[in-house]
């Protein structure tokens, strides 16, 4: 499993940190298959990822790679900083201010 940071998926809270440090269970993912991946949640891996990774594929998956070079893998991940995902609301000198 390898870290990436990834831009936040939402930038809606004042407090935004811009960006998330995230896991996946994918090594060696390039800055354009991570941006695949929160566009899309999926990424297309090349032969050489699916070895390094060792990855087992399905006979469907076997043939995509056979045939392109590379094959779709679904990755779900929580790109959303603690920040906008809070359910509280903070003024500038971060006092909760979610009652008031």
């Amino acid at each position: 499993m390898s870290m990436y940071e990834v831009k936040c998926g939402d930038g809606s809270d004042h407090h935004c940190q811009g960006t998330v440090n995230v896991y996946i269970d994918l090594q060696d993912l390039s800055a354009g298959q991570l941006d695949q991946i929160l566009k899309t949640g999926s990424v297309f891996i090349t032969k050489e990822q699916v070895e390094l990774n060792r990855l087992s594929l399905d006979d469907d998956q076997m043939g995509d790679l056979s045939s392109t070079g590379e094959v779709e893998i679904e990755v779900h991940i929580d790109n959303i900083c603690g920040a906008c995902g809070s359910d509280q609301v903070y003024d500038d000198e971060w006092n909760n201010v979610t009652a008031e």
